[in-house]
């Protein structure tokens, strides 16, 4: 039986199965009794794996604090490819007063709102007593349909799906004022109609919030899309940090490997010629690391190769911003696939995953964990 399956949490969701994991935060396919709709609910780790107790609690604080944060900033947010928030509980107080709350709608509830209402924060207290309630992208992340086949996504494909990244982006940097600082593949979520959602950000901040506005110290997110100077523990400039993960995430989108050997130091072997401003070279080199492996596209444009360059720069003054990528010649070329295209093709990946899934249900229970660096 799948962990907290049939669990009742606030008298309201009931849960339908773990659907992802963090390292300190689990995510359920919960049910809404009262309007029978699905969403994500994102909860602090239970404390049953010895290792993960002790982390959350020497970390609790902290982590509590960023979980209401990201509760926070979804609160305000609107836009089509970030994922929207339904409903949080953080504490006590979000407990609904009396006389606040309806009764259930299902026909065989008993007792009065304020009621069912103290049951619920009972129950939340003996199992989750924070929570986001989150709608639900039913076909999960992104890095999922990039692997599926053995090429990437190729660059049509990812230019259709880069536009809807880069838009969720430029509302968080522009409209939002706030830094994400851990995007990647994995938080970038598929629905039901393979549109992209933008999620987790748990070690978002607001540009305000830096030590000099703008400007951070921490060493948060993901290793393999850091840009260097978070890597050398210098201070770093969020936007630009931002827009270097993008980089990371159009290249593999596009080609199916990482555009380093293990991550943007000068030690790296391709990302050392990146550093050295030697653009030959390291299409030479990445051709001669990868020609073997089924997964890589190598069939890459001079278009693309040029401006997903602009993205990996050393010095975070001389990456690509915003307005640049939306004037670039690849960026802006026009979508010849169809709607109708792009769902076959997402379609077939689906399809592809599902049947890996359903062959090994060991390799879904390890898609499940996704476990990254976090600020602690």
């Amino acid at each position: 039986m799948q962990k907290n399956k049939g669990k009742h949490i606030g008298n309201r969701y009931r849960i339908v199965k773990q659907i992802g994991e963090g390292l300190l935060t689990e995510v359920y396919q919960v049910e809404d009794e009262r309007s029978n709709q699905t969403y994500a609910m994102k909860v602090i780790a239970e404390q049953g794996n010895k290792n993960k107790k002790q982390l959350i609690n020497l970390h609790l604080q902290t982590f509590e604090m960023e979980f209401k944060r990201e509760a926070s900033f979804l609160r305000n947010m609107n836009h089509p490819h970030i994922i929207k928030m339904v409903h949080s509980k953080m504490n006590e107080e979000d407990r609904p007063k009396s006389g606040e709350s309806g009764k259930s709608n299902k026909s065989n509830s008993s007792g009065s709102g304020e009621e069912n209402e103290q049951n619920s924060y009972q129950r939340d207290q003996q199992g989750f007593d924070k929570y986001i309630i989150l709608e639900l992208a039913e076909n999960g992340d992104l890095f999922d349909f990039v692997v599926s086949t053995q090429e990437g996504m190729g660059e049509e494909l990812s230019r259709f799906y880069f536009q809807q990244i880069l838009s969720a982006v430029e509302y968080l940097h522009l409209d939002q004022k706030i830094i994400h600082r851990d995007l990647k593949l994995e938080n970038i979520l598929v629905d039901g109609m393979f549109n992209l959602k933008i999620c987790d950000l748990t070690l978002a901040k607001t540009i305000q919030e830096g030590s000099v506005v703008g400007v951070f110290y921490s060493q948060v997110g993901t290793e393999r899309y850091m840009a260097p100077e978070i890597l050398l523990g210098q201070p770093y400039k969020g936007n630009t940090t931002d827009i270097f993960a993008l980089g990371v995430i159009l290249f593999i989108m596009v080609t199916g490997v990482m555009p380093f050997y293990q991550k943007a130091t000068k030690s790296d072997p391709l990302y050392s010629l990146i550093y050295k401003n030697d653009e030959k070279g390291y299409w030479e080199a990445l051709l001669k690391t990868y020609q073997n492996q089924q997964n890589f596209n190598a069939n890459l444009s001079d278009e693309f190769k040029k401006f997903v360059w602009q993205f990996f720069s050393f010095h975070y003054f001389e990456r690509i911003t915003l307005d640049k990528i939306k004037g670039n010649k690849w960026f802006q070329q026009e979508i010849i696939l169809s709607r109708e295209t792009v769902l076959k093709e997402m379609t077939r990946r689906k399809q592809n995953l599902d049947d890996k899934y359903k062959n090994n249900p060991t390799i879904a229970q390890q898609r499940i964990k996704n476990t990254r660096m976090t600020e602690l």
